[in-house]
C-alpha cells in the first residue's frame, strides 16, 4: 500500500507541482526567470506579453487583426474548474493504483501457488 500512495503522490507532482510549499516557491522562481530569459532572448517587437485580463485589445493590436464582437472569455477565472479536474484526477489515480496493486498482489498469489504445486 506504501508504493500505491508513493505511486500516487509522484504522479500527481509530475502532473500538478508540489504540495511542498519550499518546492511550489522554487517552481514560482523557476517561472520568474524563463519569463525573463524569454523577455531577454525575443525582440521586443516581436513579443506580446499578455495577461487575459487584458482582454481583445492588446492581443488584436499586435496580430494586427481587428476586434471580434464576441466578449473575451474569462472561463476558470475562479480555478474552480482545476480544482474539480484535481479532485476527478485523485479519484482516478487512486482507482489505477488500486488495480496495480490487486494485479501484482494476484500475480504474487499465481507465483506462490505454483511454487507451492
Amino acid at each position: 500500500m506504501r508504493k500505491a500512495k508513493h505511486f500516487v503522490h509522484t504522479l500527481h507532482q509530475a502532473v500538478y507541482g508540489s504540495f511542498n510549499p519550499e518546492a511550489s516557491a522554487l517552481y514560482r522562481v523557476k517561472y520568474r526567470q524563463h519569463n525573463e530569459r524569454v523577455q531577454a532572448v525575443i525582440p521586443a517587437e516581436k513579443l506580446l506579453v499578455f495577461n487575459v485580463k487584458q482582454g481583445w485589445k492588446p492581443l488584436c493590436e499586435f496580430l494586427g487583426c481587428d476586434m471580434p464582437s464576441t466578449p473575451f472569455r474569462r472561463a476558470n477565472v475562479s480555478h474552480s474548474d482545476t480544482k474539480k479536474r484535481n479532485s476527478q484526477f485523485g479519484k482516478t489515480v487512486r482507482s489505477v493504483a488500486y488495480i496495480i496493486f490487486f494485479l501484482v498482489f494476484l500475480l504474487a498469489a499465481v507465483f506462490v501457488v505454483r511454487i507451492i504445486s
